[in-house]
């Protein structure tokens, strides 16, 4: 993914949305007093300024929506309830000028078996690598016949490889860019019709792109991962070890349809240019973060922390105008972006966490002996804090499952993919909006897009 000059998903509003009946028709709506009517303001403070856009959240997706639309002259204000940004929390070159550091991983995936130790007093593992050479040592510990061995190492594994990131490629241009909003392009006016070409081309041009590898694409995108996997290998521990990115963050597994896409999720961006690469950051991935605010700032946006947004506030045709803080504040605004909260789970107790916990460290000591000998505390979060604390919705890491209803138009529904809500004014920007979660910014970017043409046609 290009982004222009910087680039790389939290952003968490206080209130739950509510889905009715109305007129048969499924409708977004805030319930008073969440919409409030807007009054002038006046003031140098912050809290008291007029902008162009208010930000609800600090996660990166919001930070990069700052940025841009600061960029291109809207003022804009970022609101976290938390004391610190980044959400949960790209390209290298892109943040050296403001001291980012990214180290690739020399290996990306680990699997160790549960077995009796072999001749080395250890079980047998597979490590893989970028390195190809001692890729294809590691899978061929777990083939018998020399010919099976030579097949898999020197034409298999590289044309799955091939094969995985071709589709990637193809489909990459999508996450840039806002679903095509179906809706403006059959039956809105001729400027709405205009506003959705570039979606459409850009759709098209995967379609190309895609060609013959079409039905390919469509099997991944619907198919269990494992019915993909199987036709490639016949290694177990290699099969395994390759699905864990098809269920990372999914609530599936790998024989459930929609894992296939979960797969090819995980292979597509990059660092420093090199395709599909892993890596950490140097300070944490709050480094991110930091750059990403510090650009914005450096163009004149307002973050603010320790800021709780409670309600939105209203004209007299329900447009959006401004947002209220926990403690009465109100700030007003043009258009409001946010990720909302939709679901919560459950509370866990004391013993229920502990019990859970318990589980996940004696199936670590099964692989790893010594290891809850090794542990000093544990933090355990189960989902409801996860959303609680961080904003992710339901716990998910990707602020909403990766499922096959949850993908591009259906994100996270139909009514609302391009980023705008029923609620005029009210825009998605976080990860549980196309294309999902992942430290990429892409929501953040997409809708910040939809905002500055929104805000040229008033």
């Amino acid at each position: 993914m290009k982004y222009p000059p910087f680039t790389v998903q939290k952003i968490l509003f206080g209130n739950k949305i509510r889905t009715v009946k109305s007129l048969g028709k499924p409708y977004w709506y805030l319930r008073l007093p969440w919409l409030q009517q807007c009054r002038p303001a006046s003031g140098g403070d912050p809290l008291t300024k007029d902008y162009d856009v208010i930000i609800v959240g600090a996660g990166h997706n919001g930070l990069v929506a700052s940025a841009y639309l600061q960029m291109a002259g809207l003022q804009t204000l970022v609101l976290e309830r938390r004391h610190i940004i980044g959400g949960q929390q790209s390209q290298k070159k892109s943040f050296q000028k403001r001291g980012l550091k990214v180290y690739t991983r020399p290996h990306f995936a680990f699997t160790p078996l549960l077995e009796e130790p072999g001749q080395n007093g250890r079980p047998r593992s597979l490590l893989l690598g970028k390195d190809h050479e001692s890729t294809y040592q590691q899978i061929a510990k777990f083939l018998k016949k020399m010919q099976r061995c030579l097949n898999l190492v020197e034409v298999a594994f590289p044309e799955y490889e091939k094969y995985i990131a071709k589709l990637g490629e193809a489909i990459e241009p999508l996450l840039d860019m806002s679903p095509v909003d179906i809706q403006s392009l059959t039956e809105g006016t001729l400027r709405k019709r205009l506003k959705a070409l570039p979606a459409l081309r850009t759709l098209m041009q995967t379609g190309l792109a895609l060609g013959k590898d079409i039905p390919a694409f469509y099997e991944i995108l619907t198919a269990p991962a494992k019915k993909i996997l199987d036709r490639w290998f016949d290694s177990e521990p290699l099969k395994a070890t390759i699905a864990t990115d098809a269920v990372i963050g999914a609530m599936l597994t790998p024989d459930q349809p929609g894992s296939g896409y979960v797969l090819l999720h995980h292979v597509m961006g990059q660092i420093d240019g090199e395709k599909g690469a892993w890596g950490f950051v140097e300070g944490g991935m709050g480094s991110v973060s930091r750059c990403i605010s510090e650009a914005a700032l450096e163009h004149g946006a307002t973050i603010l922390t320790n800021k709780t947004v409670s309600s939105l506030l209203s004209d007299s045709d329900k447009k959006v105008c401004g947002v209220v803080l926990e403690d009465g504040t109100e700030i007003r605004s043009k258009a409001v972006l946010s990720n909302a909260t939709l679901s919560n789970g459950r509370e866990w107790d004391e013993e229920t966490k502990k019990a859970y916990a318990d589980i996940v460290f004696d199936a670590v000591e099964q692989y790893a002996p010594g290891f809850k000998d090794s542990i000093v505390g544990a933090d355990i979060l189960p989902p409801p804090e996860l959303e609680r604390i961080f904003g992710l919705t339901g716990g998910n890491i990707f602020h909403g499952a990766l499922s096959l209803d949850q993908l591009y138009l259906a994100r996270p529904y139909p009514w609302c993919s391009s980023y705008r809500t029923p609620v005029k004014g009210l825009y998605l920007c976080g990860s549980g909006a196309h294309p999902g979660g992942g430290v990429m910014g892409a929501p953040g970017y997409n809708s910040a897009q939809i905002v500055k043409t929104d805000f040229a046609a008033m």
